[in-house]
Formats: structure tokens, C-alpha cells, sequence
């Protein structure tokens, strides 16, 4: 559950950037490839598009620090004890403080999120300090599992293709 929600973490705030820098390598790839002849066959070359939306997608916040002040996330599982339930109570009552500095609420979504107290108290909270003008997003768990598998049938199914094509062409 911990690498499904780091990757759900991943999807949220890097995917975008990942998707851009993709089609940005693709495109000048294509030229690069068709009018100057300088990259193998597009059909090789399709690998650079994976490999650079890998890359922005577990790297993007790196690259981003080094032109702008790094993001801050709080996350309460991490942030707050659970072992100890006295400590745990009294985090639990200082949220207010971090939800009100917060611009945005990101729900990573399980079934088991609607039974937590805090996790329900936390989003209310967030709502009823912020009126409703700052956004709340959510997330469900299993979305990158999802797109892994697809993303896995997607590379096989063009892998193999190519494979054919190159088959064909001998």
C-alpha cells in the first residue's frame, strides 16, 4: 500500500510535467529523425519517449527545485506518531495549524479512508477553513496500478510490432 500511494504521489504531481517533457522530446525527436536523419527510425526511437516521461515522472521535482523553492507536503501517517496515543491525540488537534497554511488537500483514496476520524475531521477542517476556494483533490489508490498495467500492454503490444515490422523488412 505504501509504494501505491508513493506512486499515487508521483502521479499527482509529476505526470503533467512527465506528459510535457514527453511530447516535447517526441516532437523534436520526429524532426531530429525525419528531416535530418540524425536519430535511428522512429520505431527505435519511440524508447527515448518512454525513457524521458520514466525519468519526469520519478525526477521532476528535482529538476524543479533547482529554479524554484521546493514544494512541502505534509502527510499525516508519516508526520504523525502512531504508536504513541497521547502524542497521537495532540497532533491530531494541532492539524488545524497545518491545514490553514495548506493551499491544497490531497486525498489519497482507500476504502479504509471514510472509517478514519482524523482523516474525515482533516478534510472537513480544511473545507470549513477555507470556505470551499481552495481545492481539494483526490486520488484513488490503485489508479497507478492501473496505469502500470496498461502502460506494461501498451510498451508490449508496440515492442512486439516493432519487432514484427523489423522482422518483415529481412
Amino acid at each position: 500500500a505504501r509504494r501505491l500511494k508513493y506512486a499515487s504521489l508521483l502521479l499527482f504531481f509529476n505526470a503533467k510535467p512527465a506528459a510535457v517533457a514527453t511530447l516535447l522530446v517526441s516532437v523534436t525527436g520526429g524532426v531530429l529523425s525525419y528531416h535530418y536523419e540524425v536519430l535511428p527510425p522512429p520505431r527505435w526511437a519511440i524508447s527515448i519517449g518512454y525513457l524521458t516521461f520514466v525519468i519526469f515522472l520519478f525526477f521532476w521535482q528535482n529538476f524543479r527545485d533547482i529554479f524554484r523553492r521546493p514544494r512541502l507536503a505534509f502527510l499525516d501517517k508519516f508526520t504523525i506518531p502512531q504508536e504513541d496515543e497521547e502524542v497521537k491525540e495532540r497532533c491530531i488537534l494541532g492539524l488545524a495549524g497545518f491545514l490553514t497554511c495548506s493551499r491544497q488537500f490531497l486525498i489519497l483514496w482507500s476504502e479504509p479512508y471514510i472509517d478514519r476520524i482524523w482523516c474525515i475531521y482533516e478534510l472537513t477542517t480544511f473545507m470549513r477553513l477555507h470556505g470551499g476556494k481552495r481545492p481539494v483533490h483526490a486520488i484513488p489508490v490503485d489508479l497507478p496500478l492501473l496505469l502500470l498495467v496498461h502502460s506494461g500492454w501498451w510498451f508490449a503490444v508496440r515492442l512486439l510490432s516493432t519487432l514484427v515490422y523489423v522482422h518483415m523488412e529481412t
